[in-house]
């Protein structure tokens, strides 16, 4: 995963050098588009933090609007949205949940969880032409994003009954950097397709919430750890988008 990071940033960096010298200042055209990606997320978490409890892949959409500005160079605002997938998860009487050990020494536990992120995003665009109506891109740019949890421990595995409320809690708001690569294709004059990778630092998106109560619905001593705590890692997404070019 490193390598392929530092590989993705290798390239961009490749690519942004090139055009800079590339007569950058030599024809600025403006060529507005508009477009939808669909794709998905490869999300993980630390161990005992997120990893048992939530899914790691995830569907996910980006609703986008850009423009070149120059041959070589574009920019473009998107609104991503990570479509929530639910997991059943099961404890044993010694693994905590999510940090949380008050629920230790209880028996055998389901938990139902899931997950959704959800953001703008602006990005720099590199557009390297590598046949007439093909090129690669690098992406440059940064998300504001933010990321919501939900999970309840169900009282019964075969026929599962809530024990208490769902626990629902989120992220704030975080500034993420965002790199990718990608193909583009214009298929007509005006309409084409575009495959993309991109990686983000969602690691800035931990979130804790207290539980307040164990899973008998017994309140917890304050001396007891007794927080829900999320620790996502980085994360990679796979996309396929279609546009419609304006000009």
């Amino acid at each position: 995963m490193e390598r392929v990071s530092t590989f993705s940033i290798g390239l961009i960096a490749l690519l942004f050098s090139t055009i800079a010298s590339a007569s950058l200042w030599e024809q600025w055209e403006f060529k507005p588009y508009v477009g939808v990606d669909a794709g998905l997320r490869n999300v993980s978490f630390e161990p005992s933090f997120g990893r048992e409890h939530f899914r790691h892949d995830y569907p996910e959409t980006n609703f986008y609007i850009g423009t070149y500005m120059h041959k070589y160079l574009g920019i473009e605002g998107g609104y991503q949205h990570m479509y929530r997938q639910e997991k059943r998860q099961f404890y044993n009487t010694t693994q905590s949940v999510l940090g949380f050990t008050g629920n230790l020494g209880l028996g055998d536990q389901l938990y139902i969880s899931d997950a959704t992120l959800s953001g703008w995003n602006l990005n720099l665009l590199a557009f390297w032409p590598v046949l007439a109506s093909t090129e690669i891109t690098g992406i440059l740019g940064v998300s504001w994003t933010k990321m919501y949890f939900d999970t309840v421990f169900m009282q019964d595995s075969v026929i599962p009954t809530p024990a208490h409320r769902p626990t629902q809690w989120q992220t704030d708001g975080r500034a993420m950097l965002r790199v990718g690569v990608g193909l583009r294709h214009m298929i007509t004059d005006n309409f084409g397709a575009r495959l993309q990778w991109l990686w983000e630092n969602t690691s800035q998106l931990e979130a804790t919430i207290p539980v307040g109560v164990d899973n008998n619905g017994v309140a917890l001593p304050t001396i007891l750890p007794n927080n829900f705590t999320v620790y996502p890692r980085n994360s990679q997404l796979f996309t396929l988008g279609f546009f419609l070019q304006m000009v």
